[in-house]
């Protein structure tokens, strides 16, 4: 299902961010690997469903899980973010507060 679809059908994301990917500056591409300043990014798919959700449903509607060393995007103030190490469990407490803050019946 596209993420259209299930915008329609949700009232409430969850975006999973995990440091698929390796990027570095255009301007250090001569470089040895080693000397390269390298950021950890999440699949550009999975950003731009982020920037989707968050238009489609609101900041306070969408949740972001993140793990490892992995580029948050710097401008979304207000935003609910929530980091774990080795499991989703680790936040599940806080996730499903924030599901019965927002008006969920939680079990």
């Amino acid at each position: 299902m596209s993420a259209s679809m299930r915008a329609i059908r949700s009232l409430y994301a969850f975006i999973l961010l995990t440091p698929d990917e390796v990027a570095y500056l255009a301007a250090e591409e001569g470089k040895p690997d080693g000397e390269r300043s390298k950021e950890f990014r999440a699949r550009p798919n999975v950003i731009f469903e982020f920037g989707y959700f968050v238009g489609k449903l609101s900041r306070s509607r969408v949740c972001c899980l993140y793990t490892g060393n992995v580029s948050l995007p710097s401008d979304v103030s207000g935003m609910i973010y929530k980091r774990y190490e080795r499991s989703i469990e680790e936040v599940a407490y806080s996730v499903i507060k924030d599901l019965k803050a927002s008006g969920y019946t939680v079990a």
